[in-house]
């Protein structure tokens, strides 16, 4: 390879002598780079491929602010008159044209966003009238704020113009042109430099388009849209390119200028952010003298489903611009076109189709003929044929379910021969990996993790190669499950060490999304609903001080499916998922040890043995306190897609047609089921982390006995709830549960949930028993064993019935339930039921005369006849030879009801159902004051003997904050408070 992997040395002295971050002082006052500096003392340069890809090692950082970008881009301007190699003057070009059109498009998105963070919505009901009023207001007032404070910023982005107008150009032009247009480029552009902006701009985190760092997209396949719009239609009125979104700005200024070289006379550009609205449209000169017959080109350009045109095109009609007068181009991904949320048939649509991309076409053999034998020739091999092997069949996109992109990626075999070596036969991979310094990262981490991932050869085209491993493709579970623990533990330790960032960019996120403000949203559930969006700012800054103190570029997809083996040792793929899609922006390493627990299944005891390998390699002891906040988030983000991807998958027009023909593909049903196992798992994965860390704060006894007194606990909505987003207790919950055990009461779970949750309980609270699945099963944890409470006909029956509700369309059954069924549709992001007609018209009342139906909003459940909570209990007083000692139970819904009905002291919280307070009203329960955790609480109290029955739920308790522990801990204290104590003070 030309300046391969052996070339370290050299590397290292270019790195040293071109260094990215110093500047010195020129006589005007205006910084030059250090590599100016250097360029002109030592003239042109001819860096090889690994010294060249060494200049941009700040690329490693997924998060980088306007004021990152001003920087590279002035060293970029300094480097490009040097370079005298063709393809890294290429790479120059493009990399300018990124610059620019990210430095626009942060700027454009940051004026659009408001000045502050406005609460009224939350406080107020949706219905007050006030809040209506106070909102407009507050507008009002930030807008005025807004014009005055960015006065000045928006001189200076529309002075800018000129500078992206400029890349495009430059971008266009051929070789024996460049150096004359870098030359007016950059003087353009440093007298814009000179111009200090403001801190609060400079720190802003830039967007960065997914279509060239994850989508496959190239500058070419934009022009070729430009090419196709300029072929329908006819150059003879004024045209206005309006680029809609983030990559809407890369788009709009490249077509703009591709389209004045295709003789375009009348043509002008603009982009629009997300929250720009008609108002700020008028001060654009072809709106503002608006003609009758201009022509609107509309460029959302990116993958992001969330980037909807439909917007556009209303406020478009609006101004008086008719649809047949507008044109849609932009990408089309999975069938799906941007197109599909227009309702204006008279709109035309340029679709940018996966088949057609320039990726796809530089991926044919012959094109990567000279490049594959350019790598070998600089080792020795004088021959190289290259045949197809295998492709991955990615291409495009996010993978549904997974927080993965899915990449253009092909197998070549290479056969490699010399007159003096014998010819031996290798397998090249060639996968895509952004576009100009969009994909840099990748070949930069596959370098420095040499001996942890594949060989890499080179990067060109935007494609890295690296040398793949011999045999078989990979086997999706290459280790066995005990030795991932310390294989994880070494390969992020080496990350630790190896792929540092200058800087922890989630510390300075500006407001977008990501991370820390999804986890702080969810934990500001915790709080009274009005109180939420005024907590998320401060549990945010409380998130932010657990960060590691090594910021690391993170893997983010770990799982056990990514390891192949090659030469007797396990090497790592995808090794840079995260760089090309860094919406989390979290650089702790603890993220992938956290995504390793979930994605590898591993017990508690594997992964202590993986933090402990961990911790020895890099010293770092607190990763153990830090990692159950990043479990939270990945579970949460895990379920989350996946939902989406099921949801995204029934509303296509592919799962329409198969519908109408009768049909289900059997390989999307096989994926719409794995990602409903997903949904299951990460649940599950939340519910038994939590539960495990609530058993700890109590540190429950491990040796579990049954005594003469049981009390019967319903868990859903009694001991547990779901502020977080999954079932969960509290601390009256926890304190209900010490009080009963510490007075030698035996807990008895009476669940809804499956065999598996109740299990888990059990061994985290240390209770000695429990039933689950409506009364179908009886798991005692003292004897550690599980006793069926249905007949075997029954069994049987819900063996059949479990695949029949299967097929039925859009139908999912929970994997977890073993005796007994639960069914569901998803509806978004949440679970619904099954309507009882449907079932009424597909149940054959023969075939399954055992079973019978509990419907519930968010679920179905089929139950064997004769099971239930009420039998249930009936029956474990029976096996444990209690069938007259004295009982108590609590519940809160109708099929609670035999289960009070059956016990001698009854309790329902304040929120039970409407059947259970006519059941109170018969004098067979007591309905207590509070709801959920403290009316569970409430109940124990007057369950105890007497001078125990003191009591305050809200009771004050002391929690250590500074810990992520200890915040989990407050979390779960505030949520049982009133929202008057929750008002008086900070978290915590």
């Amino acid at each position: 390879m030309a300046g391969g992997m052996n070339n370290r040395k050299a590397t290292q002295q270019t790195s040293s002598s071109y260094p990215a971050n110093s500047f010195v002082h020129r006589g005007d006052g205006l910084p030059q780079s250090a590599i100016a500096v250097q360029i002109e003392s030592a003239g042109a340069l001819k860096l090889s491929e690994e010294q060249f890809y060494s200049l941009y090692h700040w690329s490693l950082n997924p998060a980088l602010t306007i004021q990152d970008l001003l920087q590279r881009f002035r060293e970029e301007l300094d480097r490009f008159p040097a370079l005298e190699i063709g393809w890294q003057r290429e790479e120059c070009k493009i990399n300018l044209y990124l610059f620019a059109c990210a430095i626009a498009s942060s700027i454009d998105h940051c004026l659009a966003e408001a000045c502050g963070d406005i609460t009224i919505d939350s406080v107020l009901p949706p219905s007050s009238h006030l809040r209506s009023i106070l909102q407009s207001s507050a507008e009002r007032v930030h807008s005025l704020r807004k014009l005055v404070r960015d006065t000045g910023l928006r001189t200076w982005r529309k002075n800018w113009t000129a500078c992206v107008d400029r890349s495009c150009e430059l971008l266009l032009s051929p070789p024996t042109e460049a150096q004359e247009i870098v030359g007016t480029f950059r003087h353009l552009a440093m007298r814009l430099l000179r111009d200090a902006l403001p801190p609060r701009v400079l720190g802003y985190q830039a967007l960065l388009p997914r279509c060239f760092r994850s989508g496959d997209v190239t500058h070419y396949d934009v022009l070729s849209l430009a090419q196709s719009f300029d072929e329908v239609i006819a150059p003879h009125s004024p045209l206005l390119v309006i680029g809609v979104g983030p990559a809407g700005a890369f788009f709009a200024p490249l077509i703009t200028a591709s389209l004045k070289v295709l003789k375009w006379r009348h043509v002008s550009w603009m982009t629009l952010a997300a929250s720009d609205t008609i108002e700020g449209w008028k001060e654009h000169q072809p709106l503002k003298r608006l003609q009758r017959g201009l022509r609107v080109l509309l460029t959302p350009g990116d993958f992001d489903p969330a980037i909807s045109v439909a917007p556009t095109i209303e406020m478009l009609q609006r101004i008086g611009v008719p649809p047949e007068n507008v044109t849609i181009a932009g990408a089309k991904l999975s069938g799906q076109s941007v197109s599909a949320d227009i309702k204006a048939d008279r709109i035309q649509v340029i679709p940018l189709e996966p088949d057609s991309l320039h990726k796809r076409r530089l991926l044919d053999p012959k094109s990567m003929q000279y490049l594959i034998a350019e790598y070998f020739a600089a080792n020795g091999w004088q021959q190289a044929a290259i045949t197809v092997s295998r492709a991955s069949g990615n291409t495009n996109g996010r993978a549904p379910g997974t927080n993965k992109w899915q990449r253009l990626e092909q197998i070549f075999s290479v056969h490699l021969g010399g007159t003096t070596k014998k010819s031996v036969m290798r397998d090249v991979s060639v996968t895509s990996a952004g576009w100009g310094w969009l994909g840099y990262h990748s070949y930069i981490a596959a370098a420095r993790l040499n001996g942890f991932v594949p060989k890499p050869l080179g990067l060109r085209d935007g494609f890295l190669f690296t040398e793949c491993c011999s045999g078989e493709p990979p086997a999706h579970d290459p280790q066995p499950p005990e030795a991932m623990p310390k294989l994880i533990s070494s390969y992020v330790a080496a990350r630790v060490r190896r792929l540092r960032l200058e800087s922890d960019a989630s510390l300075r996120i500006n407001n977008n999304r990501n991370g820390w403000s999804e986890l702080a949203e969810m934990l500001s559930r915790c709080y009274h609903p009005a109180m939420q969006r005024l907590k998320r700012r401060e549990l945010r800054e409380r998130l932010r001080s657990y960060a590691g103190s090594v910021p690391t570029l993170v893997d983010d997809n770990i799982g056990p499916e990514q390891w192949v083996r090659c030469e007797g040792s396990l090497r790592k793929t995808g090794f840079d998922y995260y760089c090309r899609d860094p919406e989390i922006s979290i650089t702790d390493p603890a993220w992938d040890l956290a995504a390793a627990t979930f994605e590898c299944s591993m017990t508690p005891d594997q992964e202590q043995e993986m933090l402990q390998g961990y911790t020895q390699e890099t010293g770092d002891t607190s990763v153990g306190r830090r990692i159950l906040l990043y479990k939270l988030l990945y579970g949460a983000r895990v379920m989350r897609r996946a939902a989406d991807a099921i949801a995204q998958w029934h509303s296509s027009k592919e799962h329409a047609r198969m519908r109408l023909v009768q049909a289900r593909a059997s390989d999307h049903l096989d994926k719409c089921e794995s990602w409903n196992r997903r949904f299951q798992e990460a649940r599950d994965f939340l519910v038994f982390q939590m539960s495990r860390f609530s058993g700890g704060l109590v540190q429950v006894s491990q040796n579990a006995t049954w005594s003469k007194f049981l009390f019967f606990l319903d868990m859903d909505g009694v001991f547990d709830c779901e502020l977080l987003g999954f079932p969960h207790t509290t601390w009256s919950g926890l304190e209900a549960l010490i009080r009963l055990q510490s007075h030698a009461y035996s807990v008895v779970l009476n669940a809804s949930r499956s065999i598996r949750h109740v299990r888990n309980y059990c061994e985290s609270f240390g209770i000695p028993g429990g039933i689950a699945e409506y009364g179908s099963v009886f798991f005692d944890a003292v004897r550690r064993y599980e006793i069926p409470l249905i007949d075997a006909r029954a069994a049987t029956q819900l063996a059949a019935c479990r695949q029949a509700l299967g097929a039925l369309p859009g139908v999912f059954i929970d994997p977890g339930y073993q005796y007994a069924i639960r069914a569901y549709r998803y509806h978004g992001q949440h679970t619904v039921g099954i309507p009882l007609d449907e079932l009424t018209l597909r149940w054959n009342t023969s075939a399954f005369d055992r079973l019978t139906l509990i419907l519930k909003p968010t679920e179905t459940y089929v139950i064997a006849k004769g099971a239930g909570k009420g039998p249930a209990s009936v029956e474990v007083r029976k096996l444990l030879g209690l069938a007259d000692a004295p009982t108590a139970a609590v519940g809160d819904s109708g099929e609670d009801a035999g289960m009070l009905e059956a016990a001698q002291f009854a309790y329902a919280p304040a929120n039970c159902s409407l059947s259970i307070r006519q059941l109170a009203i018969q004098g067979k329960c007591r309905i207590m004051r509070h709801a959920f955790q403290r009316g569970l609480l409430e109940a124990v109290v007057e369950t105890l003997p007497a001078g125990h029955k003191s009591c305050n739920a809200t009771r004050a308790r002391v929690h250590d904050i500074d810990s992520p522990a200890g915040l989990i801990s407050a979390l779960l204290d505030i949520a049982d408070r009133s929202l008057i104590s929750q008002l008086s003070g900070r978290v915590g």
